[in-house]
């Protein structure tokens, strides 16, 4: 069911695995960057909080440094020549540093609704050294840029082909690499300090055949330091979609099951692998550390899924206004048990659910809820401080469609699994066993 790919570097990318501390997708402090498209586009930064505070934005490449005053949310549109075009090195980078703990949302969007998408930034203490790029195949130009966090940061770029190239890159400098010949999906970035690395495609057809508009994929790369060993992607209501997985481990056994099929296949270190199309529930389990991305067909978008032991407790989020000729939703993954701890800006939000999806063994245990949303600010938390849930906000217009994950906890979490016997992360110690298997990291 999977076709492997190895073109990708072998060369060791783990030098720094155990030198840096994540936490989460919510911080104080933030660099980043849009992804360019047409002239015209609307660049949006949307903030989350569960909290009032002010916040400096930096732009240094726009002659923006102001603080604004929030209560809970702020938005804010960028000139659209922020955007960064071509392979080059720009002072392009955006700067945020919060007075609370605060989630990043950027969006680039095409006024005409032909193209967009969102990502979720991560704080500048949850950035890492070495990433690794997912794209897609170009209908118009595949493009990653590397947005340095601090200065005389040396960076590494080794690409699928072989060859490899070397930048010095400043305080919110970016460098930007485009290509309208290939996918750089396998690319590695090292870097001798962390940096931020977006990705995508400025306009995609997913799959490459598909006979419908294309639209703008893009999304932040999480840190090789950050990947998990166990997922749910969820389904996207009946809508087709395919992952690629990315390993950083060699023999590394990658199992990927739904309903119907069960496959595990073994990839080596710094291979990469792309599923069949479908429309239903899966679950991916490794060996060794991967990162998962779901890639949504037709009007289409990227998100990271983030792993099991990623799920958070509450998140704020935003739904930019830009969208409001969608239709909005969110898909939450839970145990089935804590379905009814779930609040949605403090209601319970049973009205609002517009889809149920089971989950396979060994996750049976959890459930798939689609809900219904609007634009703009919510807040969605469990009631129990111990449940913990994976959100991915996603939404769908006439030409186009955004998706992206509401947060990721990339500190010490605790796990549990029912009814599994055969776990495999060896960063998972036993804990208790009964009704509730439970591991908890080292």
């Amino acid at each position: 069911m999977f076709v492997e790919h190895f073109n990708i570097d072998s060369s060791r990318c783990d030098k720094y695995f155990t030198t840096y501390l994540f936490s989460a997708t919510t911080g104080r402090e933030f660099v980043t960057g849009f992804l360019s498209w047409i002239p015209k586009c609307t660049l949006k930064l949307d903030i989350a909080s569960s909290t009032y505070g002010d916040v400096e934005i930096y732009v240094p490449y726009l002659g923006i440094n102001t603080t604004y005053s929030f209560n809970r949310t702020f938005s804010t549109t960028f000139n659209s020549s922020l955007q960064l075009y071509g392979t080059r090195i720009g002072r392009n980078g955006v700067y945020l540093k919060s007075t609370v703990d605060i989630t990043v949302y950027v969006t680039t969007y095409d006024i005409t609704g032909r193209s967009e998408d969102t990502h979720t930034c991560l704080p500048v203490q949850s950035l890492g050294r070495v990433y690794y790029i997912s794209s897609y195949m170009p209908t118009f130009e595949p493009l990653f840029m590397v947005i340095s966090a601090f200065a005389n940061t040396e960076v590494n770029i080794s690409f699928p082909n072989g060859t490899s190239i070397a930048k010095t890159l400043n305080w919110l400098d970016v460098y930007q690499e485009s290509s309208v010949k290939s996918d750089p999906t396998g690319t590695i970035i090292r870097s001798s300090k962390p940096v931020s690395v977006v990705s995508g495609v400025s306009c995609a057809n997913v799959p490459k055949d598909a006979h419908s508009s294309c639209d703008m994929v893009g999304e932040q790369m999480i840190p090789a330091n950050a990947f998990q060993t166990y997922f749910i992607i969820p389904p996207i209501q009946s809508y087709q979609f395919m992952v690629r997985i990315f390993s950083s481990q060699s023999n590394n056994t990658v199992c990927v099951k739904d309903s119907s099929f069960d496959n595990c296949t073994t990839i080596g270190s710094n291979h990469w692998m792309e599923s069949v199309p479908t429309n239903s529930t899966l679950v991916v389990t490794s060996q060794e550390s991967i990162s998962v991305i779901q890639y949504k067909e037709n009007q289409a978008f990227m998100t990271i899924i983030p792993g099991i032991s990623q799920f958070m407790n509450s998140y704020t989020i935003v739904v930019p206004e830009v969208y409001a000729d969608h239709n909005h939703y969110i898909s939450v993954t839970i145990l089935s048990s804590a379905s009814q701890s779930l609040r949605l800006d403090g209601k319970p939000p049973s009205d609002q659910r517009v889809d149920t999806a089971y989950v396979p063994p060994p996750f049976n245990n959890y459930t798939i809820l689609t809900f219904r949303i609007s634009t703009g600010y919510h807040a969605i938390a469990s009631t129990v401080p111990q449940v913990v849930f994976g959100l991915i906000v996603f939404g769908i217009g006439n030409k186009a469609a955004y998706g992206y994950p509401a947060g990721m906890n990339f500190g010490k979490s605790i796990l549990i699994l029912y009814n599994v016997h055969y776990v495999m992360n060896k960063q998972y110690k036993y804990v208790d066993a009964k009704k509730d298997t439970r591991y908890i990291l080292k």
